[in-house]
């Protein structure tokens, strides 16, 4: 991810280019149908998975597992952060305090373009999120067609209590049904 690790491309509203990257390794390889590219993102990950529904062609079906969209990047949810995570992605942006945190984070709110997503989306989150407010959710639901929504009642972020059992397997069945089934080599049953 974009500002972790040793990936040199820094966590803020350009920070997608990366996957553009990995992208265009994919797409080279002759093991992979090109035309079947899915992505599914867990927590900032499902910001990514968005944003790369938006600005990526090659991307043909998303799943957003609990990902900030716009209200998590509003001033007074950084405040209500765990003083751990707020500081991650304070080092993350590059950042010194909540206050510059949320000068570069705000331009990241994707609200504005998510009538740009044309391929099949769906989220997944618990219904008591304490990261990432409800009305990320609500908000992608709003914007368009091919939109589909998995909440669990009482879960917290991610609903990560429910990932092996549920989350996981819903996943599968999203990109089954929305990019169809492959043989083990990776080619879709309908491809060459």
């Amino acid at each position: 991810m974009p500002g972790t690790g040793e990936n040199t491309f820094r966590l803020g509203p350009d920070g997608g280019r990366a996957y553009g990257l990995v992208i265009d390794h994919l797409v080279g390889r002759a093991e992979i149908d090109s035309s079947r590219l899915g992505v599914v993102g867990v927590s900032f990950g499902g910001y990514w998975a968005t944003w790369l529904a938006i600005h990526e062609p090659r991307i043909r079906s998303v799943v957003n597992v609990g990902g900030p969209i716009h209200g998590a990047f509003a001033t007074m949810s950084y405040l209500k952060l765990p003083n751990v995570l707020r500081e991650a992605l304070k080092a993350s942006f590059g950042m010194r305090s909540v206050w510059g945190l949320y000068g570069i984070t705000r331009r990241m709110s994707l609200k504005a373009d998510l009538d740009k997503i044309t391929v099949p989306y769906l989220v997944i989150n618990g219904t008591e999120d304490s990261i990432v407010p409800p009305e990320d959710v609500w908000v992608v639901l709003r914007t368009g067609l091919r939109r589909d929504a998995i909440l669990f009642p009482g879960e917290d972020h991610c609903a990560v209590g429910r990932l092996e059992s549920d989350i996981l397997p819903a996943v599968r069945d999203w990109f089954l049904r929305t990019l169809g089934p492959t043989d083990l080599g990776g080619k879709s049953r309908n491809s060459p």
